[in-house]
Order: C-alpha cells, then structure tokens, then sequence
C-alpha cells in the first residue's frame, strides 16, 4: 500500500497481484462476513421469537416489549448490513467511476471512517 496523492487515499499497486489481494482479500471476504452475521442475527431474532411464541401461555406484559425489542434489533442488524455493504462497494468502485477529488473522498475514505464511526 502506499499514498496515492492524486487521488488522496492509501490504495495497492496497479498490478494483477494487489487486484486479486484486494478484490478477493478485502471486497469478497468483507461481503461475505457482513452478510453471515446479517443471517445469524435474523436467525437469533427468530429463534427469540420461537421462544417468546411459546411462553405466550404466561399472557404478561413483557412479550409487548420483546417485540418492540425484536423489531429495533433486526432494524439496527439489516442497516448496519446495508451501510456496510454500500460503504464496500463505494470504496471498491469510486475510483473507477469518477476522478472528481472531492467526490472520489466524501465516497471512499469518508465512508469508511463514518462507517466504523457509526457502526459503534
């Protein structure tokens, strides 16, 4: 990796080797991990649900809050997926869309950096 001034960020080597590395090391491992714990945490907030469906006997108050707390859990798992998933692909493909500095910056280290920001 080294600073490329004319576009502003740190990026590879234009050589197949650093393509590869960064298509199959960064773009493809990163989607993939993003959309397994995008299943898991759906999967979680179903098998919750399983549960809350079966201790539906025990008619209290709390199963009102389990929903409420299933809906925002699911809410936060599937935009925080998404975010990251457009944050891969404007980091990936900007570059290659346009030269323009400021938007090659606002959609590449920007979005990263607001990315992890957010995402804690």
């Amino acid at each position: 990796m080294k600073y490329d001034p004319q576009r502003r960020i740190l990026a590879y080597d234009d050589t197949d080797l650093c393509d590869n590395v960064v298509w199959y090391g960064d773009f493809v491992k990163n989607s993939i991990v993003v959309c397994i714990f995008m299943m898991i945490d759906i999967i979680t907030v179903m098998k919750v649900r399983k549960v809350r469906l079966f201790s539906v006997n025990n008619k209290n108050k709390n199963n009102e809050s389990i929903s409420e707390r299933e809906k925002r859990f699911l809410k936060q798992t599937v935009s925080q997926g998404i975010v990251f998933m457009v944050e891969l692909i404007t980091w990936f493909s900007i570059d290659k869309i346009t030269s323009n500095k400021v938007i090659i910056f606002l959609l590449s280290g920007y979005a990263f950096t607001l990315v992890h920001v957010l995402d804690g």
